[in-house]
């Protein structure tokens, strides 16, 4: 998961995913795209230029390029160098969250990604953001599936506070609902 779908609007998004510059947008049919951050010009960061018709505009020279890293116009020639292209991440939208794969392309399998329907189902409230934690991911998800520290560790939720827990798996996939009480 690199953002929530909502947080993708007119404005490129810069992140560094595994040491890696990459620069997010939407094209002009509205679907996320994300490429290496570096114009191949001048090495200048696209994040920094502007999303014109779906394309992301470096904000060095005005090279354009489109959601496959190529070089589609160059505003001083009509001639776009072969080598003008940049490194294109595949990026999935699903379920109101922007996922991206990092790793070889043969070895991508969209179907694994984690569903979240109640997250653009109108019944349910959600709270977005982030927390960035200098630990491994696996203890964060750790920290998330055993919400019974909650209590000792959070005490404004009070130490009578607790939730029913019901707790399967299913092949790779584990499951942890919480019932919480009303506040």
């Amino acid at each position: 998961m690199v953002g929530w779908s909502h947080e993708l609007v007119d404005s490129p998004m810069s992140l560094e995913i595994i040491e890696t510059p990459v620069v997010i947008f939407r094209n002009s049919k509205g679907k996320a795209q994300a490429l290496y951050d570096q114009c191949p010009h001048r090495f200048a960061p696209l994040s920094r230029g502007k999303v014109i018709d779906g394309e992301i505009r470096c904000g060095y020279h005005g090279l354009r390029f489109n959601g496959n890293g190529i070089c589609t116009h160059n505003p001083w020639s009509d001639r776009i160098p072969p080598s003008a292209k940049i490194k294109q991440f595949p990026i999935i939208e699903q379920d109101g969250i922007l996922w991206i794969w990092m790793g070889d392309i043969e070895k991508m399998d969209a179907a694994k990604i984690v569903r979240f329907p109640e997250l653009i189902d109108n019944d349910y409230r959600f709270v977005f953001g982030y927390s960035s934690i200098n630990a491994h991911y696996e203890l964060i998800s750790d920290n998330l599936l055993d919400l019974n520290h909650s209590p000792y560790l959070h005490p404004g939720f009070g130490e009578d506070w607790m939730p029913e827990n019901n707790c399967s798996v299913e092949g790779t996939t584990v499951y942890s609902d919480y019932i919480l009480p009303s506040f």
